[in-house]
């Protein structure tokens, strides 16, 4: 079984939940809870306040390049921004282009996915450039 810690949780509470639910069903004895093996370290789940300047930047530029904010919705899985974040303290959005097979053999973005998310790149790094050297 896989499950995520989300904000507000810690890994103790998970583990606890899991630990008491196993006892319920009489099954304490029969099975292993705790942390599956990782190369990597853990992290502690994240949200940036949709008011943060990464995310406004995003809003801003999707909306010059597309005409229309995406929803703003948390990531059901860990990733690089979890470490970049979490670990690093630098705040992240995870944002890309649309396309088939992410992460598995003929991975591919659609060209017009592709070609306006490389515009809205430019627009965010434009507008915390600008930002910063007003600052």
């Amino acid at each position: 079984m896989d499950r995520y810690v989300v904000v507000g949780e810690t890994v103790d509470r998970v583990l606890n939940e899991y630990r008491e639910l196993a006892a319920r069903l009489g099954m304490a004895d029969r099975v292993d809870i705790g942390l599956a093996p990782r190369k990597t370290p853990y992290c502690e789940p994240f949200i940036l306040d949709e008011r943060h300047t990464i995310v406004r930047a995003l809003a801003t530029a999707c909306e010059k390049v597309v005409g229309r904010v995406p929803p703003f919705v948390c990531d059901p899985s860990v990733c690089d921004s979890n470490y970049l974040t979490v670990l690093a303290g630098i705040p992240t959005v995870t944002f890309g282009p649309s396309g088939g097979n992410m992460h598995a053999a003929n991975e591919y973005g659609l060209f017009s996915e592709v070609k306006a998310a490389s515009e809205i790149y430019l627009h965010i790094i434009e507008e915390l450039l600008t930002k910063k050297k007003s600052a």
